[in-house]
């Protein structure tokens, strides 16, 4: 039986292609088709289109770029007790004291984000997108606690710290938690010319 004054459905190749572009245009899967196709999910649906129903939108919130961890910062530690907690397979010689001074006293507890980019992005791009989000840039020590709480985060991707720098011929380095096949690395990369995209993630701090 057809709705109230409309022809039953016939839906020829024509019609069959033009509904194929239109869920094209709104990013629908095979996936979502499928789910649509089950169940009362289509007549609920075309319920709403007929202006028999009303949609209730429901917020929810997700960033896909940004994760969130926290850990406790105990500044009695050196940087070269922090790095020996974190037991990393290798680290890069500048990595000491003088060239990442650590400044902090007691024991602090601090919330971490990673932060990653879709498309690549500059050392100073990368710096006011974490500042605009009300977020401080990670400095060595957040670093060097980030991995040695979480090392599997290292594994997924490099995480580097803006927040603390040294030059050198001049050049302006920070220190980075990298990987290679199955080792950790503490690791430094030259920011000034280097292009953050997904492949790094931005440790910053609340």
């Amino acid at each position: 039986m057809s709705h109230q004054g409309v022809e039953p459905l016939m839906l020829d190749v024509s019609q069959a292609h033009e509904f194929k572009l239109a869920c094209r245009r709104a990013g629908l899967t095979n996936a979502d088709i499928k789910r649509m196709c089950e169940g009362d999910a289509l007549k609920r649906l075309i319920s709403v289109i007929r202006g028999e129903s009303e949609v209730v939108v429901k917020s929810v919130k997700k960033v896909a770029d940004l994760d969130s961890f926290t850990g406790t910062i105990d500044y009695s530690f050196s940087l070269e007790q922090m790095v020996d907690v974190g037991e990393y397979d290798w680290r890069h010689p500048a990595l000491n004291a003088g060239n990442f001074p650590i400044s902090g006293s007691g024991i602090q507890t601090v919330v971490f984000e990673l932060i990653s980019f879709e498309h690549p992005i500059s050392t100073e791009d990368a710096k006011k997108e974490v500042t605009a989000r009300g977020l401080k840039l990670g400095r060595i020590e957040h670093l060097l606690l980030f991995g040695a709480k979480y090392p599997q985060q290292q594994t997924k991707s490099d995480i580097v710290a803006l927040g603390s720098e040294y030059e050198v011929e001049g050049e302006v380095c920070c220190a980075m938690l990298s990987h290679s096949s199955e080792e950790r690395d503490l690791s430094v990369v030259c920011c000034l010319r280097y292009l953050f995209n997904s492949g790094t993630r931005i440790l910053a701090i609340h």
